[in-house]
């Protein structure tokens, strides 16, 4: 049996996986912290942080919720992307 070590990235909408060898381990405060290195992410892969604004009222933060919840599940729901 073979095995490879890394980490696998997926896609929080639509569920695609990414796997990522790991590459190298380094070393730091004399052992004490230990650095992992992996591959990168293919071309377009992007970790996305949602803020369009940064203060928003109760009623202006449910819409945006709902928004994003609802632009997430078309997303899912059309089945373009290939997992």
């Amino acid at each position: 049996m073979s095995a490879k070590e890394g980490k696998l990235v997926t896609c929080d909408v639509c569920g695609k996986r990414e796997f990522l060898a790991l590459i190298s381990t380094t070393e730091h405060d004399g052992g004490f912290t230990k650095a992992r290195h992996y591959e990168t992410l293919p071309e377009g892969w992007n970790e996305v942080h949602v803020a369009a604004a940064r203060d928003l009222c109760p009623e202006c933060s449910k819409r945006l919720a709902e928004a994003i919840k609802t632009t997430i599940d078309k997303i899912r729901s059309d089945g373009r992307c290939q997992k």
